[in-house]
């Protein structure tokens, strides 16, 4: 299975998915809505938790990110998200085999940071209070989960698109 690049430098690039079901990239429609709502990313430092196929980030990549460090604690993604590095290699690129929310706990600070948890299975509070712990002033994060998750936290904004809730948030100055 694979995906493109939908804009940006490497515009057109496939991506390999895998074919797992344990990992669901994120469709096209909801990968625009996100760049759409982050605009200009040229040299932000992007972290892209429960990364699957890495698509989020590779898309950044693509659309000017400075780095992007990718985590996941799924093996066969990991792998999927090293063949598809290849085709990167000019890119500051980041992989990391660790399960998201430990990763948050001793990780850097970051512009942006995408997380996509499987479905019904995280803590989603927990996951953005350690994320907003780990993000710059006026930076950003964007949760992907499903609205019938009902997570309606306060001080976030919420976009739908079909079966897909974003959640976004943004730290104070």
């Amino acid at each position: 299975m694979s995906t493109s690049i939908l804009a940006g430098s490497l515009k057109g690039r496939q991506l390999n998915t895998g074919r797992s079901l344990d990992i669901r990239p994120t469709s096209s429609l909801v990968r625009e809505s996100i760049f759409n709502i982050l605009g200009n990313i040229r040299d932000d430092k992007v972290l892209d938790l429960y990364s699957g196929a890495g698509t989020l980030g590779f898309e950044a990549i693509s659309r000017g990110a400075g780095s992007v460090t990718f985590v996941d604690s799924n093996v066969e993604a990991i792998g999927i998200i090293r063949m598809n590095a290849q085709l990167f290699l000019e890119a500051s690129l980041n992989i990391e085999r660790q399960d998201s929310m430990s990763f948050l706990s001793n990780c850097g600070i970051y512009d942006i940071i995408l997380a996509d948890p499987p479905y019904g299975k995280a803590n989603l509070d927990d996951l953005a209070q350690r994320s907003m712990k780990r993000l710059k002033r006026n930076g950003i994060i964007i949760i992907e989960t499903s609205k019938n998750e009902n997570w309606q936290p306060a001080g976030a904004r919420i976009k739908t698109y079909g079966d897909t809730q974003l959640t976004i948030f943004r730290k104070q100055p």
